[in-house]
């Protein structure tokens, strides 16, 4: 994954990239799952609908801590919190997302924490 003038490209499957046009983002959702027993997983979800439009299923790229690095990405950041605070300002400015679940939260002041994915899939999705 690298971050491009116009959007978000991708690398699918290892041979395969597409590009995500910032523009195309409508939500910016961010969470920290906190399971018992667990490391804290930080999740980002690009959602590519409004959340009013009423739908069964919501178009979502869902990007996770474990999954990427993103000093790779944010190369002028020193640690990786850092490095994904800077993302998420990044893909919000670019984008012009609604933040999610509130402004603050969404920034990492502190983030929005939740016991399970489903939890954060229940606030952020209505569900």
């Amino acid at each position: 994954m690298k971050l491009t003038r116009t959007g978000v490209e991708l690398l699918i499957n290892g041979k395969h990239t597409r590009q995500i046009e910032y523009a195309t983002i409508k939500v910016l959702a961010v969470g920290a799952i906190r399971e018992p027993g667990t490391k804290p997983v930080l999740v980002i979800d690009l959602v590519f609908d409004t959340l009013y439009d009423v739908l069964e299923h919501h178009r979502v790229l869902r990007m996770t801590s474990t999954g990427f690095n993103p000093m790779k990405l944010i190369p002028d950041q020193t640690n990786a919190g850092a490095a994904f605070k800077r993302l998420i300002q990044i893909l919000l400015m670019k984008s012009g997302a609604e933040g999610l679940p509130d402004a603050s939260s969404v920034s990492g002041n502190p983030y929005a924490n939740y016991n399970s994915i489903k939890a954060y899939e229940q606030t952020i999705y209505f569900e």
